[in-house]
């Protein structure tokens, strides 16, 4: 900690050679220790300065910089109590346009029950192996799922391994080129809750179990979630209630209620904003010089 205060003074001398040399017009933010400096010295030299804020509970940086900058801009509502600013909009999270644009309407496929887990980077782990082991279950109850299963590099092999060894078959993948395709194939998505999974959910509305990552700084994934899961947009479950048993319960109560499973995806749309991206521009275009 006291490494990066002595470092501070140095990185704002850093940031302002950069702001002199690139002259922007103005500065946004979007958290991390590194936008701190740069937010300061725009701020030292005139710049107009905004940032943006992806979590339901901002991060420290962002909390700070948050009483000085011109606008703050969040994606959730649930974080305006924590930002003490001068101007906050809600503009919601920006997506990805060639995700919008590359979702398929899936092939019939009998009555097959599709699943995309997208372990994400963060401790997968626990969301990689209670999968595994559901998908066993569900296919001893007789049930006709299928299922693509996003690992991340480090658990790849561990996992294609463990499916192989339990005579259930998955297409394992370590990452996921095409985000898009996946979620076509996908009547339901298993993953975490950062910020980005949940306004692609919304924005594709996608019925989910959200697995919040139970480390993340100030618990924010689980704040993310309660923004789907309190709309009935989500169900979520705890990674310390999470096993092979209650995902296949959760799993089995949808694949039994086609008609819940479809209000949730409408629900999930609720939160998305379409413009979040043309908002944050148009924002920033009024601040200018």
């Amino acid at each position: 900690g006291l490494n990066v205060l002595m470092g501070i003074p140095r990185s704002i001398l850093q940031s302002a050679a950069i702001i002199r040399r690139f002259s922007p017009s103005v500065v946004l933010g979007v958290g991390g220790y590194s936008s701190g400096p740069f937010c300061l010295a725009a701020k030292g030299m005139g710049i107009p300065t905004a940032i943006h804020e992806q979590n339901s509970y901002p991060g420290l940086t962002n909390r700070l910089l948050a009483r000085m900058v011109d606008r703050t801009f969040i994606s959730f509502s649930a974080c305006e109590p924590f930002l003490k600013s001068k101007r906050t909009v809600l503009t919601g999270n920006p997506v990805r346009k060639e995700l919008l644009e590359g979702v398929e309407k899936r092939a019939e496929d009998g009555d097959a029950f599709h699943v995309l887990v997208v372990g994400g980077s963060q401790g997968a782990r626990a969301v990689n192996e209670a999968f595994v082991e559901t998908l066993t279950r569900l296919k001893t109850a007789g049930k006709n799922i299928r299922v693509i299963h996003q690992t991340g590099e480090i658990d790849f092999e561990r996992v294609r391994k463990a499916y192989a060894d339990s005579g259930s078959s998955a297409e394992v993948v370590p990452f996921i080129q095409e985000m898009a395709k996946a979620y076509g194939f996908a009547d339901m998505v298993v993953g975490r809750a950062g910020a980005t999974t949940i306004f692609e959910l919304a924005a594709l509305g996608k019925p989910s179990v959200l697995i919040p990552y139970p480390f993340a700084a100030n618990n924010h994934q689980e704040t993310n979630a309660n923004a789907l899961v309190d709309i009935g947009g989500a169900e979520m479950l705890h990674q310390k209630d999470l096993n092979g048993e209650s995902l296949k319960r959760i799993l089995t109560k949808y694949m039994e209620d086609r008609a819940a499973l479809e209000e949730m995806g409408e629900r999930a749309g609720l939160i998305y904003r379409p413009d979040a991206a043309k908002r944050i521009v148009d924002e920033l275009e009024a601040l200018r010089i």
